[in-house]
């Protein structure tokens, strides 16, 4: 018996409605173990924002961020409302200021243009030799994945 196609299309849209194809909903204890698992500590703040939790953690290298958590998909991202200093950064990652921080304490100088570039910092900077050249930073750690001149 072939279902009439108002019928099939109402049947679908009930079944979204009522959330028969949603995610299970996150708690507060869901939220904190999925950013444990992803290597937050300290995490702080938890609170539900409705589709999204919202919380502040610290990442494994000592980074503190405000974080959301989206309650579907249960992707985690840098909420950097209105902060420049951390735009772009990736979760659990380095920030752009402190990728700056750690050439300048290389002995780099006229650092510019550090931007996320898909998976990895690159940056224009004056090496302690005084050559002009592009780097690409490792997100997590900072080291030098490659030097171009």
């Amino acid at each position: 018996m072939k279902l009439p196609r108002t019928f099939v299309t109402f049947a679908v849209a009930a079944a979204l409605a009522t959330g028969a194809a949603a995610a299970p909903a996150l708690t507060e204890s869901d939220v904190r173990a999925l950013l444990t698992a992803h290597g937050y500590s300290k995490i702080d703040d938890v609170e539900n924002a409705g589709t999204v939790w919202k919380a502040k953690a610290t990442t494994s290298v000592g980074n503190e961020f405000d974080l959301r958590v989206d309650a579907r998909t249960r992707a985690i991202n840098i909420d950097y409302e209105g902060d420049d200093s951390i735009a772009n950064a990736p979760a659990n990652g380095l920030s752009k200021d402190t990728i700056t921080r750690r050439l300048q304490a290389a002995g780099y100088r006229n650092i510019v243009g550090v931007e996320l570039d898909n998976d990895h910092w690159t940056a224009q900077v004056l090496d302690p030799d005084n050559t002009t050249v592009v780097l690409e930073l490792d997100p997590y750690d900072g080291h030098v994945i490659t030097r171009r001149n």
